[in-house]
């Protein structure tokens, strides 16, 4: 069993970098990118670049690269796209020249695309992901500060070695316990033991704690784009109705 995680002590060492950090910002779609059509519906729009072009100021000593994976308001990705974006993750850390990865996803699904990368990433840079409340064409849209915070966790040596990490609203979060818990507020997201890892202010990074290791599993195959798996709740009164609809649709696993 791999564990990548080490406990914050005196025995966890930040490499030195002796260039500026490099961020890769991966632009998936989602509110973060979405722009309001004269029907009312926020649809996925703004490519990477014009992602990061909305950022009044990137942190200093920080260059920035962007790239397009995908452009879905993430309510509608498939298992298939997830693989894509972990494809994406792994080739933009295979690169030597990339210090953090920053990932643009919308909020609906943002804490499973967060906990996949947590579960099959092994390296120590930090992966962060993050996205908006509010479409990119609102006049109080939050998209920009998000976008700055998370480049500056992924660019800071105090992020590595701290799993897949969240960031909204100033708060760093682990991906394991993940949960949205607001649908408006612009801290979208908490924690399930109900403390963030840490906080950005301006271009500094505070991380007060590391979250649990985690056993690193294999990355999901071709086969993970079949896996049907359904989730039937059972309360008091409740029939077999759902079970039945389950099974005649046919669940299907990995193998």
């Amino acid at each position: 069993m791999i564990v990548r995680r080490k406990p914050l002590t005196q025995s966890f060492v930040r490499p030195r970098i002796d260039r500026m950090p490099h961020v890769l910002v991966l632009a998936t779609g989602g509110t973060i990118s979405s722009r309001t059509r004269p029907d009312g519906a926020a649809v996925a729009a703004d490519p990477a670049d014009r992602l990061l072009g909305s950022v009044p100021a990137l942190p200093a000593g920080v260059t920035v690269e962007t790239q397009d994976v995908l452009r879905v308001n993430s309510f509608a990705l498939t298992h298939a796209d997830l693989r894509t974006i972990q494809d994406a993750v792994a080739e933009a850390l295979a690169r030597d020249d990339v210090d953090g990865v920053v990932v643009t996803h919308g909020t609906d699904t943002l804490e499973e695309t967060a906990f996949l990368l947590d579960l099959v990433t092994d390296d120590p840079r930090p992966v962060v992901l993050t996205g908006a409340q509010r479409s990119a064409d609102d006049p109080a849209g939050d998209g920009p500060g998000n976008l700055r915070d998370a480049i500056v966790v992924a660019a800071s040596p105090d992020a590595r070695g701290a799993g897949v990490l969240a960031v909204f609203a100033s708060r760093i979060l682990a991906a394991d316990g993940l949960v949205k818990a607001r649908t408006l507020d612009p801290d979208a997201f908490a924690a399930r033991d109900g403390a963030p890892l840490g906080r950005v202010t301006g271009d500094e990074v505070r991380i007060a704690r590391l979250p649990r290791a985690l056993p690193i599993l294999p990355a999901p195959t071709p086969r993970f784009d079949r896996i049907r798996v359904d989730c039937v709740s059972v309360h008091p009164g409740a029939d077999a109705v759902l079970f039945r609809a389950a099974i005649a649709a046919g669940p299907r696993a990995s193998s």
